[in-house]
C-alpha cells in the first residue's frame, strides 16, 4: 500500500444550506476585496497549512452557481462536487413524502463518503476560522501516528460566536481533564444578553458561560466515520415520528457524543486562539467586512487571494 499524501486528505466544506435566516446564498456572497466569499478564505487558509483537495458538500440545484464559482477559482487545488439530496440515504431509510429540509450536518458528511479516502476535514461554508484554527485542524488531519478512532473538533469561545441580531444554534463541548470529548449539547437558540449568553429551549432558559467551548463544525474525522454514521442514520430513522418527520434533523455534533459514549470515536478538543466569525443574518455582514479589511491591512492576508 502506497503512503498517503496530503493530497488523499480532503477539506469536506458543507455548503448545501439553504441559508434562510440570511435571506440569500451565503455560500456566494461577497465579504471581502474583489467579490471573495468566505469560502475563499477558508480554502486559502487550508491552503496555507497543507489542504490540496477540496470536496463540496452541495444540493444539486446549485451546482451550477458553485461550480461556475469556484470549480476554478483556487490556485493548485484539487476542487470535487457532490450532492447532498433528500432520498440519497443508507439501506433500510426511506425519506417520507412531503420532506423538504436538508437531513442535518451529519447526511451531509455522510454524503461525502465517496471522495473520503484518508482522514479528512471538514469544516462549514459560512464561518470564518482564522490561521491558527487550521494549523490545530491540520495537526489532527496529517497526524501519522493517529489512532484509527481519533478525531477531533476545534473548540471556539461561545462568547466569541454570537449575534447581536438573533439567536443561533451552537454545539456546546464538555470536556475532560484529558482534553478529550464528554460529551456535546445541541442548543437551537442562543441568546447574547448584557447578562451573559442564554440558551431557549422551550419555555426554559439555560445560563452558558462565554468561555464554554463550542463546536463551529471544524473537525478532523477517521475514514471510517461514514460507515460510522449509517448506523447513526438508521437509528436516527427508527426513532422519527409523524410530528417529526418533515423538520427533524441529524446533527454531527449529537452523532459525536453517541459514538464517545459508546466507545466508538475518542475525540480531542484543540482551542483555536484565532477569532471566530460568521454570516448568521445579513446584518452580519458589515462587521464580518470590516474584520476582513482590518486583517488585510494588518498583513495576515493579501488582497488578491489567487493572483496567478
Amino acid at each position: 500500500m502506497s503512503t498517503p499524501t496530503h493530497a488523499d486528505n480532503a477539506l469536506v466544506l458543507l455548503a448545501a444550506g439553504r441559508s434562510t435566516r440570511f435571506g440569500r446564498l451565503k455560500q456566494l456572497a461577497a465579504i471581502g476585496p474583489g467579490g471573495t466569499t468566505l469560502i475563499d478564505y477558508a480554502v486559502y487558509d487550508a491552503k496555507q497549512v497543507g489542504f490540496r483537495r477540496v470536496v463540496f458538500v452541495v444540493r444539486a440545484e446549485i451546482e451550477a452557481d458553485m461550480r461556475a464559482a469556484y470549480g476554478n477559482r483556487f490556485t493548485d487545488m484539487t476542487v470535487e462536487f457532490v450532492h447532498q439530496n433528500l432520498d440519497d440515504l443508507p439501506r433500510g431509510c426511506v425519506c417520507p413524502p412531503g420532506r423538504e429540509r436538508p437531513w442535518g450536518t451529519a447526511h451531509a458528511v455522510w454524503a461525502a463518503r465517496s471522495a473520503v479516502r484518508e482522514r479528512f476535514a471538514v469544516i462549514s461554508a459560512d464561518d470564518f476560522y482564522g490561521r491558527h484554527a487550521y494549523e490545530q485542524l491540520a495537526r489532527q488531519v496529517f497526524n501519522p501516528a493517529a489512532d484509527h478512532d481519533a478525531a477531533a473538533i476545534i473548540g471556539f469561545q461561545l462568547g466569541g460566536t454570537l449575534s447581536k441580531f438573533g439567536g443561533v444554534s451552537r454545539g456546546v463541548c464538555e470536556v475532560g481533564p484529558d482534553d478529550n470529548l464528554i460529551a456535546t449539547h445541541e442548543y437551537r437558540v442562543i441568546e447574547d444578553r448584557p447578562e451573559g449568553p442564554v440558551a431557549i429551549e422551550g419555555n426554559r432558559e439555560i445560563k452558558l458561560s462565554r468561555d464554554a467551548p463550542v463546536s463551529m463544525n471544524m473537525w478532523s474525522f477517521p475514514a471510517t466515520l461514514p460507515a460510522l454514521l449509517e448506523d447513526e442514520h438508521r437509528g436516527f430513522f427508527a426513532e422519527l415520528t409523524p410530528d417529526d418527520r418533515l423538520s427533524r434533523e441529524l446533527y454531527l455534533t449529537d452523532c459525536a457524543r453517541r459514538l464517545v459514549e459508546n466507545g466508538k470515536l475518542r475525540i480531542h478538543v484543540p482551542r483555536a486562539e484565532s477569532e471566530w466569525f460568521g454570516v448568521t443574518y445579513d446584518a452580519d455582514t458589515p462587521i464580518v467586512r470590516q474584520k476582513i479589511d482590518a486583517l488585510i491591512e494588518a498583513g495576515a492576508y493579501p488582497a488578491d487571494l489567487w493572483a496567478k
